[in-house]
C-alpha cells in the first residue's frame, strides 16, 4: 500500500510544464542579438587597434619620386623585365672579342657616363645608338665601352654583354664587368631604382656563372684616382653597398685578380 497522500507529487514523476511568455522569448532574442552585436564592435575594435601599432612600428613608407615608380612597375612582371637586350634599344649587330678567361669574375667596376642623363626607354635607346655610333666612327671602337649600361628610369640596358670584352677601364678590361651610369652623378643623384636593378643584374651574373658569388664593387676611380668616375654622388651610394670593397683588389693586376682566392 502506499504512502504517499492523496495529491502528493510524485518525486520521481515529470516535472509540471512551465508556460514561456511572448514577451520573454522576445527578450531572449533581443539579449542575443546585444551579444553578437558587442562581439562585432569588440572585433572591430580590437582590428582598428592592431592596424595602429601595426603601422606606428612600421613607420611610413618614404614618398618615391616617379622615375622609382616607373622602375618598380618593371620589377614586378616577366621574367626579367629590368632587361634591355640590344636588339630592343636596335642597336648594331657587333661580332665582339670574347673573354678568355675563366669565369666566373670577381671585379665590377662602375662608371657615369658624364653626357646623356635619358629617363625613359626611348631616350635611353636613343643615346645608347648616338654613342654606339659614336665610338665606331670617331674613336674606331668596335662598340660602346661598358658590358652594361643603366638609365635614369632604371632600365638595365645590354651594351657588350656578358662574355665580351669591355673597353672601359684600362688594363682591367680583360678580368672585370664594366657597368656605366647615364648622366653626370657630380650634379644629379642615382634612384633606388638604379641601384635596385644594378643588383638585379649582379645577382643574375652570379646564377649564370658570369661572377663570382663573394665578387667585388668598385668604382673607377678606385682603380684610376685620378678621375671622378663615377661622381660623387653615385659613389656615395656604392660605398653603402655590401659587395662594394676598395681595398679588395687594390694595385693587383688582373692574373693576381683571377688568381687570388
Amino acid at each position: 500500500m502506499s504512502n504517499v497522500a492523496p495529491g502528493a507529487s510524485q518525486p520521481n514523476g515529470p516535472a509540471p510544464r512551465t508556460k514561456i511568455s511572448v514577451k520573454e522569448r522576445l527578450s531572449s532574442k533581443s539579449n542575443v542579438s546585444k551579444s553578437i552585436i558587442c562581439l562585432s564592435i569588440f572585433a572591430l575594435i580590437m582590428v582598428v587597434i592592431a592596424l595602429i601599432i601595426y603601422y606606428t612600428v612600421r613607420g611610413p613608407r618614404p614618398n618615391s619620386t616617379d622615375e622609382e615608380k616607373k622602375t618598380d612597375q618593371y620589377s614586378q612582371t616577366g621574367p626579367k623585365p629590368w632587361l634591355v637586350h640590344t636588339s630592343d634599344w636596335k642597336g648594331l649587330s657587333v661580332k665582339h672579342v670574347l673573354l678568355k678567361r675563366n669565369y666566373p669574375l670577381k671585379l665590377v667596376i662602375i662608371n657615369h657616363s658624364v653626357i646623356g642623363g635619358c629617363t625613359n626607354k626611348n631616350s635611353c635607346s636613343e643615346e645608347l645608338r648616338k654613342m654606339q655610333l659614336h665610338v665606331q666612327k670617331d674613336l674606331g671602337w668596335i662598340d660602346i665601352p661598358y658590358n652594361f649600361a643603366i638609365g635614369r628610369e632604371g632600365h638595365v640596358y645590354e651594351a657588350r654583354g656578358w662574355g665580351s670584352e669591355g673597353a672601359h677601364t684600362l688594363h682591367y678590361n680583360n678580368c672585370s664587368v664594366g657597368i656605366g651610369f647615364f648622366g653626370n652623378y657630380n650634379v644629379i643623384r642615382p634612384n633606388r631604382g638604379q641601384i635596385m636593378n644594378l643588383n638585379k643584374l649582379l645577382d643574375d651574373g652570379v646564377r649564370q656563372g658570369y661572377l663570382d658569388r663573394n665578387y667585388v664593387i668598385v668604382g673607377y676611380k678606385d682603380i684610376w684616382p685620378s678621375s671622378e668616375s663615377p661622381g660623387k654622388n653615385l659613389y656615395a651610394e656604392l660605398k653603402k653597398l655590401p659587395k662594394y670593397n676598395a681595398e679588395r683588389y687594390r694595385n693587383m693586376n688582373c692574373t693576381q685578380i683571377m688568381e687570388d682566392t
